[in-house]
């Protein structure tokens, strides 16, 4: 039976055939999941945005970039508040990046012909940031929301309670300013909204848990420097300077 089998060629060369090609599908699969297995494949886009041949690091930067370079307009009643993405507290994870060039190493390993070259992970707008950057744009006559703060009373630190008022709801606005982005075919220009009542991210229960870190760094001194002089800041503006990192579980100093 075997030798019959090799001698119909109509039969031995085809299955021949079947069989390199099968090995050599295999083979561009494994070689494809393997190669350069820390960088997105060549001509990857995420959302447009040439990715291809970059790490996830690298690729965050690129991605960092555009939304630096990227402008949004939102205007809420006779308010307008024009930014960059960034600012706004636009971002993609490092998480995000690294699940989407897992899940494209392992589709070039199924589908080595053929896998997606474009991938579309989680966008994120961290509230405290969209926060920062749009809270001092409403007039004082709106009532805008204010933000718990840390305060000195005979030198020490305590904390003024945030106080409720009317801004921008971010979930009014997220996915609209993803899409001027990211997404601009489905982006209307300038994003247009009401002011309502909002609720700041930055209460007192966070300040809470970091009044002891705020204490050591009002009890020091700090100097900005030019270059040639240094001055040293004054402890009222040091304090006014504190602002908790986006976990809150540390203080970093800003400009005010």
């Amino acid at each position: 039976m075997l030798r019959k089998f090799y001698k119909n060629k109509f039969v031995f060369i085809p299955s021949v055939v079947l069989g390199v090609l099968i090995l050599a599908y295999v083979s561009f699969g494994l070689w494809q999941y393997t190669t350069k297995s820390s960088q997105f494949a060549a001509s990857t886009t995420l959302y447009g945005i040439n990715i291809g041949n970059q790490s996830v690091n690298d690729a965050k930067a690129t991605v960092n970039t555009q939304l630096a370079n990227s402008k949004v307009i939102i205007t809420a009643n006779d308010v307008t508040i024009e930014d960059t993405a960034a600012n706004l507290g636009v971002y993609i994870s490092d998480s995000q990046l690294s699940q989407a060039l897992s899940a494209q190493r392992l589709n070039r390993l199924v589908n080595p012909l053929f896998y997606k070259k474009h991938i579309a992970p989680l966008v994120s707008i961290d509230e405290l940031q969209f926060q920062k950057s749009t809270l001092p744009a409403i007039p004082q006559d709106k009532q805008p929301p204010k933000n718990a703060s840390f305060v000195v009373a005979e030198d020490q630190i305590t904390i003024q309670d945030a106080v409720s008022g009317n801004s921008i709801l971010l979930s009014d606005v997220a996915q609209n300013i993803v899409n001027t982005v990211f997404n601009p075919a489905n982006a209307n220009g300038t994003i247009q909204t009401t002011l309502k009542q909002v609720t700041p991210v930055l209460n007192t229960e966070i300040l809470s848990k970091l009044k002891d870190k705020a204490q050591a760094i009002y009890n020091n001194t700090y100097s900005l420097s030019d270059g040639t002089n240094n001055y040293e800041i004054s402890k009222p503006r040091l304090i006014t300077m504190l602002i908790p990192n986006s976990n809150y579980t540390e203080l970093t100093l800003r400009e005010s």
